[in-house]
């Protein structure tokens, strides 16, 4: 994505991007895999922060930008939450709105000798701040779903209405 990014920007195209965080809603399979699980499990690479986007706050975001002919050309607004729930965190929201328990896996601390092996690649960005939309909300846009759980109650009612849990 960020090539074709690129590219749009390297064009002669007038041009705003959005860059939306995890999309989830009806329809779509974001959070199926974890609400399917009898027991919801993560372990402690969760740390991850993780932004969610309801896909009717996508939508509207991009119907904003688009209705906006004084904004700032080729910018690029990121658009997600405003939780900044880590990926543990989320996992556990969606097996508690699941009706499912949740176990998060713990395994001994390494000799710190060994650490230099077991830390995770920087490019993981473990522990890092989650997307914000904070230049987007400059520009009058708010979310409609700034937390995700009032969103993924209503997408795991969508799934269990059409049978898809």
């Amino acid at each position: 994505l960020l090539d074709l990014e690129r590219a749009v920007r390297d064009s002669e195209l007038s041009h705003v991007i959005l860059r939306p965080a995890g999309v989830y809603g009806p329809r779509g399979s974001r959070g199926l895999w974890e609400a399917r699980q009898r027991v919801g499990i993560t372990g402690p690479h969760s740390a991850q922060r993780v932004g969610l986007l309801h896909a009717r706050d996508l939508a509207r975001a991009a119907l904003h930008v688009a209705a906006r002919a004084d904004l700032a050309q080729a910018t690029t607004y990121n658009v997600g939450d405003d939780a900044g729930l880590q990926a543990s965190e989320a996992a556990r929201l969606v097996s508690r709105l699941a009706g499912r328990p949740h176990l998060a896996l713990r395994w001994p601390t390494l000799p710190k000798r060994w650490l230099r092996f077991a830390r995770p690649p920087r490019s993981l960005a473990v522990g890092a701040p989650r997307v914000s939309s904070a230049r987007l909300s400059k520009t009058g846009f708010a979310l409609d779903y700034p937390h995700p759980g009032p969103g993924l109650r209503e997408t795991l009612a969508w799934y269990k209405q059409e049978g898809w849990l």
